[in-house]
């Protein structure tokens, strides 16, 4: 086999990982999305529970509202710590994506550049094969 079509082989491969690494980073940008839309919507059902006020409570419902109030402010917490991970987690994804992305195009280069060079090599040999023309 050839060094071109190594070269190009491995290129291929490169190609694939980066398709890998697109769709990761797509799924984490999706699901980033999906977790910031629910942190926003947590916060409007916290800032609806405490723009209710002004309003008589029995002593049950006021206990209710503190333990839903609660129950919002954990999961919003935790959901905010989910959007950091996610963060961190994007930033990785894309990191390994460039260093596909650039291993794909020095294969591809490399490639290239041994099918010059084996296009060389034959034509020189073509060269030195063909005898030299007689002058008259």
């Amino acid at each position: 086999m050839s060094k071109s079509r190594i070269m190009g082989l491995m290129a291929r491969r490169e190609a694939m990982k980066v398709m890998q690494a697109q769709t990761e980073v797509s799924r984490l940008v999706r699901r980033h999305a999906d977790v910031q839309a629910a942190v926003t919507r947590l916060e409007d059902m916290a800032r609806d529970t405490h723009t209710t006020q002004g309003r008589i409570l029995t002593a049950g419902a006021l206990a209710a509202e503190r333990l839903i109030g609660a129950e919002i402010s954990q999961e919003t917490l935790r959901q905010r710590d989910q959007l950091a991970g996610l963060d961190q987690a994007m930033r990785d994804a894309r990191a390994v994506l460039a260093k596909q992305d650039y291993r794909q195009t020095w294969m591809e280069d490399a490639a290239k550049i041994a099918r010059r060079e084996e296009r060389s090599a034959r034509e020189a040999l073509v060269a030195a094969a063909t005898p030299p023309r007689r002058r008259a």
